[in-house]
């Protein structure tokens, strides 16, 4: 039988070192930023603030920010559910969308789930036994609050997979399609090639053709 073992890390020698230092300069506590920079000179984990110093795990963030492709698959998403609505499933089953199986514009559509999972767009669809069912997502209401043209969160920080903060700035679909539409004729100005031109895959978006349709899952944001 395994037997676990605990990594002991190196926060007592860090505390060790500190209370020498303190010892020696009493005053160091009555300047917390003198103390920082004290310890940051004599603990060399701590020089590296892309590392944890008692660890060693990364201590990097990531900021996912919705862009006009979160916003196209969404839209896309949004399609299939509403087609399913129309062939008479109730919404709960019309909100189950295998994303391998849609019809998108790109692969990297398809990749971006995780992210609007974080950004609370989408969210996992768990089975019965608290499993994620394989590749299949619900649209949140957050999600089908972003297609009836509401407001949402811009960006989100995120750190091991856990979101830290939301950032207060808000944005809506039409905004992200016309900040992208703008980049491409910018491009286009400049006469240059757009690697890739999605302006007519998103000129069919009316936010009012939402209104009728929403859901209540908030999903798990994690």
């Amino acid at each position: 039988m395994n037997k676990k073992h605990y990594n002991p890390g190196k926060i007592w020698p860090i505390i060790k070192i500190t209370v020498g230092l303190i010892k020696n300069n009493p005053q160091l506590l009555d300047y917390p930023e003198l103390l920082k920079a004290t310890l940051i000179t004599n603990i060399e984990e701590l020089n590296h603030p892309e590392t944890c110093g008692n660890c060693g795990g990364s201590m990097v963030e990531y900021i996912f920010e919705l862009d006009c492709i979160d916003a196209l698959m969404l839209l896309t998403m949004g399609k299939e559910v509403r087609r399913r609505l129309n062939e008479g499933l109730d919404f709960t089953e019309a909100n189950k969308v295998r994303v391998q199986k849609l019809d998108t514009q790109t692969y990297a559509m398809k990749s971006r789930t995780t992210k609007m999972s974080k950004l609370g767009l989408v969210a996992k669809l768990i089975g019965e036994k608290g499993r994620q069912v394989p590749g299949t997502w619900v649209i949140t209401k957050r999600g089908f609050d972003a297609l009836k043209g509401r407001r949402v969160p811009k960006s989100v920080r995120v750190w091991k997979g856990r979101i830290e903060e939301r950032n207060e700035e808000t944005i809506t679909l039409s905004q992200a399609f016309d900040s992208y539409r703008k980049k491409v004729e910018q491009i286009i100005r400049r006469n240059k090639n757009s690697k890739a031109d999605y302006r007519n895959y998103f000129e069919d978006y009316r936010q009012e053709e939402w209104y009728t349709i929403g859901g209540i899952h908030e999903g798990k944001l994690i």
